[in-house]
């Protein structure tokens, strides 16, 4: 369908789109997907596929972002000195691993980079159903404080962001740190800290570490009865080779679902 009144939002590092889309895109793309998109004042022959999340303060609003690392994306961010209204064309919406999120009562939403964007979908269609725990590794400062800005992180699970740049970070975004919301500087040890999170919502102890690796909550995890672990699913969006060895290692080891849309 075609979009007149597209929204182009710059930053450095890439640009947000801002569509009013129809009711009946709206109603398909409400549980985690993507859609294919033209710029005929780009390249009217080319169509590339990018992840929808949805405006926090407008559901009638679809969004991407598009993060300047290739020849399109880049001559994107070089035609738009500024924010302007362009119009667009979109093929979709349809459904990506994330989709996979309801089957789960428990979901570990893993994302490196831009990769953030499925699962802020996944966490607006299911936070009021389910129990959702978001671990983010993102390098660039302006991307962590652009989402930072505009995540709905208000559901009852933990939001690990952990931010593995070398620009120091600002201290408005330092202080965003709260009760279900930690920015932690460095990577995240993935094979101890998604163990620490089921252990952390499956036991009854009032006392338990997220962040150290603890052979007895390790054990206790993987005592589990298979009834438990089938509530449990990891869905994982980015480009890290080393977080998707680590994902399909943990999930061998503990018997969990792992759906996987890499790019």
């Amino acid at each position: 369908e075609k979009i007149e009144t597209t929204a182009f939002h710059v930053l450095s590092t890439g640009v947000r789109i801002s569509m009013p889309v129809s009711d009946r895109f709206q109603k398909q793309a409400g549980r985690a997907g993507f859609a294919y998109i033209n710029l005929p004042w780009i390249n009217d022959k080319q169509w590339h596929p990018f992840s929808l999340f949805e405006d926090p303060s407008d559901p009638s609003i679809q969004q991407m972002f598009l993060m300047k690392n290739g020849d399109w994306t880049s001559a994107v961010h070089m035609a738009l000195s500024r924010d302007t209204t362009r119009p667009c064309w979109i093929k979709g919406p349809f459904p990506s691993p994330y989709s996979h999120a309801s089957l789960y009562d428990n979901q570990i939403l893993v994302a490196s980079g831009i990769g953030i964007t499925p699962a802020l979908a996944a966490i607006n269609a299911f936070k009021s159903s389910r129990r959702i725990n978001l671990i983010w590794a993102v390098r660039d400062p302006e991307m962590l404080e652009f989402f930072l800005d505009h995540m709905y992180l208000d559901h009852d699970g933990w939001n690990l962001i952990f931010y593995t740049g070398k620009t120091p970070l600002s201290s408005a975004i330092e202080e965003r740190s709260n009760a279900n919301v930690r920015v932690v500087k460095g990577r995240p040890q993935l094979s101890s800290l998604i163990p620490n999170i089921i252990f952390g919502n499956e036991s009854e102890s009032s006392t338990f570490s997220l962040w150290e690796e603890s052979e007895e909550q390790i054990m206790s995890v993987k005592r589990l009865d298979d009834h438990v672990m089938s509530s449990w699913g990891i869905m994982y969006c980015g480009g890290s080779k080393g977080v998707l060895s680590a994902l399909r290692e943990i999930s061998i080891n503990y018997n969990i679902d792992l759906h996987i849309d890499s790019f």
